[in-house]
């Protein structure tokens, strides 16, 4: 990825219920070929090498299962945050957390210094290629957004 000055962080906001998928089991919960949906979509951010950080707003019934996924699954660039009643309050959860890890680390790490690119993105939607991220990313920093 070129001419990219900023961090870049994802957020997936994965606390909704799945309603809409009449399911017990949330969609992001789903398991497809043995995985959860949202494997698929935490590995692929996982393995883009400009994606510093992976921020997931999880419900707090399903936080132990995703600790339990991230640990086994060796995912280090994931941070849960507690998610909110809504998906707008979800992004804002995570939002906060990218703003206070800024602050603590803007003195100790330099890739997280300067305010960071935000990604937001579906946690169920695993297929989006690194070059659309990165497309996402170039404009945003070219727009200052």
């Amino acid at each position: 990825m070129a001419c990219i000055t900023r961090p870049v962080v994802a957020v997936l906001p994965a606390a909704g219920k799945g309603e809409r998928f009449k399911s017990a089991t949330p969609k992001q919960f789903s398991l497809i070929n043995g995985q959860p949906l949202i494997l698929y979509t935490l590995k692929s951010l996982q393995r883009i090498k400009w994606v510093q950080k992976i921020y997931v707003a999880i419900s707090e019934s399903w936080f132990n299962f995703v600790e339990n996924l991230i640990s086994q699954n060796k995912l280090s660039k994931v941070e849960l945050v507690q998610g909110g009643d809504t998906r707008h309050e979800s992004i804002k959860k995570c939002v906060f957390a990218i703003h206070a890890k800024t602050e603590l680390d803007a003195s100790e790490d330099d890739q997280m210094k300067g305010s960071p690119i935000v990604i937001v993105h579906d946690a169920v939607r695993p297929f989006v290629d690194e070059e659309t991220y990165s497309n996402v990313a170039k404009a945003a920093e070219k727009y200052q957004v």
